[in-house]
């Protein structure tokens, strides 16, 4: 009967983030999906990213594009932005 109550699984089931993925970011566009100060979420590739703006505030709904990966950090520049 308790073993009803628990959860089997193997270490095959876990999987960590794709960094190999992550950096096929660099230089692609996207939209801020909220206010960027600095961290936020961008979509980029159809997909939503937890990402760090270099610089100042970025607004949401503004063009950005990525401009580096380290690791699982993933840093945006404003399109236009310096």
């Amino acid at each position: 009967a308790g073993r009803a109550l628990t959860l089997s699984h193997t270490e095959s089931e876990y999987k960590s983030a794709d960094g190999a993925a992550w950096r096929d970011l660099t230089g692609k566009a996207g939209t801020a999906v909220t206010d960027l100060r600095p961290a936020g979420i961008a979509r980029v590739d159809n997909r939503n990213f937890d990402v760090v703006a270099e610089g100042m505030l970025i607004e949401r709904g503004s063009a950005i594009h990525v401009i580096k990966v380290d690791g699982n950090r993933i840093v945006v520049r404003q399109d236009g932005g310096q």
